[in-house]
């Protein structure tokens, strides 16, 4: 369609521009105040939010931004923002964060965007596969699973859950790897570099920017994204296991016994 063509353009455009603000400005941000006891906002945060935003105006379609919240404008389409996965990262140069936005329709999405500005990385997704800078990617279908690199992230409220889901995969496979971006992550995931990933987080609703990107990433790159009890994960509530149906299903069962 005509229309989903003009809104990637101007998404991938607001991508780059908020890409090379934070590209020249690596390891020069400030933690502005904390959000929460473990959750920072950084002046790189609101900045790069301000880029995107005002290149997103130009679609006059609804907005819902991390730290600006909701933006009214047409119901049609709206677009999803977090203008800076990684904030932590980036304050500390730690070469590892990304922007990250999404395009939903009737609730459901038909764009996701991950930007990966000191690699050049762009990682785009529709309805018809998931590219990386132009080239068609796909997830890993590795099946032996003690060869499996995973992915693992966690919101700090949830830490005794994200302990006991992190000792369960550790006695799969110790090759884990906690990046600190979740939408980066897992579009590694995407791309094959990681076998999978798990994120763990409380009340998914009501942070839609934290993983609509990445899981959408994930399932265009043939994968399957679910939770702990196999629910589809644009329903779910909390926590994320994405990669093959193979690597689902084994940690979905792996993770659903540890529960209990």
């Amino acid at each position: 369609m005509r229309i989903l063509k003009e809104l990637r353009r101007i998404g991938i455009k607001a991508a780059k521009d908020a890409g090379k603000f934070l590209k020249d400005n690596f390891g020069q941000g400030k933690l502005t105040k904390s959000k929460s006891r473990f959750d920072y906002l950084s002046d790189a945060d609101l900045q790069s939010e301000r880029i995107i935003i005002d290149i997103l105006k130009e679609t006059s379609f609804s907005i819902i931004s991390e730290e600006a919240g909701y933006i009214k404008g047409e119901e049609s389409y709206k677009w999803l923002v977090d203008p800076l996965d990684g904030t932590l990262n980036y304050v500390n140069s730690i070469p590892f964060f990304s922007i990250s936005i999404a395009l939903l329709h009737r609730n459901g999405p038909v764009l996701a965007i991950v930007y990966d500005p000191l690699r050049k990385e762009m990682y785009i997704a529709d309805n018809i596969g998931c590219y990386l800078n132009g080239e068609r990617i796909f997830i890993s279908n590795r099946k032996s699973y003690k060869k499996w690199l995973v992915g693992f992230g966690t919101s700090y409220s949830e830490r005794e859950t994200a302990l006991n889901y992190y000792s369960s995969i550790f006695s799969l496979t110790p090759k884990i790897r906690r990046f600190g971006a979740g939408s980066l992550t897992l579009a590694y995931v995407a791309s094959g570099r990681l076998d999978g990933a798990v994120l763990v987080f409380k009340d998914g609703n009501k942070n839609p920017w934290d993983y609509v990107p990445g899981c959408f990433l994930v399932e265009a790159a043939g994968g399957e994204v679910t939770n702990v009890k196999g629910e589809d994960w644009k329903t779910l509530r909390n926590s994320i296991i994405a990669g093959s149906e193979f690597f689902n299903k084994k940690i979905r069962k792996l993770l659903f016994n540890s529960r209990s």
